[in-house]
C-alpha cells in the first residue's frame, strides 16, 4: 500500500507541476509566432506560395534578363528601363493600335511592326503578360538564305499539313519561373540568347 501511495504521490506532483511548465511555453510561442519560422539560408534563393514572392522571383529574373541583354553597356541598360517604365500607358496602346491593324489586315509589313515592337519593348511585354492573348500564326523554322532552304522538303510538307491550333492563349498572370541562357551564345557573340519558363 505504501508504494501505490508514493507513485499516487508522485503522479499527482507530476500533474500538479505540468500547468506551470506548458503555460509559459505556450505564451512564449504566442507572443512570438514569427520569430519560429525556418530561418532562410544565406545564398539561397527561397520562395514560398505567396504572389508577392512570385512577383520578386519574377523581377530578380528579369534583371538577370536585363543584365544578360545589356551586360557591355550600363547606360543603355538604365535608358532602356526607364523608357519601359515611363511609358508603360502610352506603350500598352501603342500594342493594341499595332494588333488591331495587323488583325484587320494580316499583312506581312503589320506583322514586321508587331515583331519590331516587341523586340523593343521586350521588358514591357515580359511584365504584362497577363494582358496579351498569344494568336498561333505559323511553325516556327529556319530563314532561308540566299534562297537555300535551311530545311529538308519532307519536313517543309509536314508543317504545311500540320492542323494549326484553333485555340488562343491568354496567361491568367505576369509571373516567370525560371530563366536559362541559351546553349548557342557560345557560337553567337553578338547576339544573347535566353530561354523563360512560364507556368509549368
Amino acid at each position: 500500500m505504501n508504494k501505490n501511495k508514493k507513485t499516487l504521490i508522485k503522479v499527482s506532483v507530476a500533474f500538479g507541476l505540468l500547468p506551470f511548465l506548458i503555460l509559459p511555453s505556450l505564451l512564449f510561442i504566442n507572443s512570438k509566432p514569427k520569430s519560429l519560422n525556418l530561418i532562410r539560408p544565406h545564398g539561397f534563393d527561397v520562395y514560398d506560395n505567396q504572389n508577392n514572392d512570385k512577383e520578386a522571383k519574377t523581377r530578380k529574373l528579369l534583371d538577370i534578363l536585363i543584365e544578360t541583354v545589356f551586360s557591355d553597356d550600363k547606360i543603355r541598360q538604365q535608358e532602356f528601363i526607364k523608357k519601359q517604365e515611363e511609358n508603360k500607358n502610352q506603350l500598352l496602346l501603342q500594342v493594341k493600335d499595332l494588333s488591331i491593324k495587323y488583325l484587320k489586315s494580316k499583312s506581312d509589313n503589320d506583322l514586321k511592326n508587331l515583331k519590331d515592337f516587341y523586340s523593343e519593348n521586350c521588358l514591357f511585354m515580359l511584365q504584362n503578360l497577363n494582358k496579351f492573348e498569344l494568336h498561333f500564326l505559323e511553325y516556327w523554322k529556319l530563314e532561308s538564305k540566299k534562297g537555300k532552304e535551311l530545311h529538308s522538303n519532307s519536313f517543309l510538307e509536314s508543317i504545311k499539313k500540320k492542323e494549326k491550333p484553333k485555340n488562343n492563349y491568354v496567361f491568367l498572370d505576369s509571373y516567370l519561373e525560371k530563366i536559362h541562357p541559351g546553349s548557342e551564345n557560345e557560337d553567337l557573340k553578338s547576339l544573347s540568347i535566353v530561354y523563360l519558363k512560364k507556368d509549368r
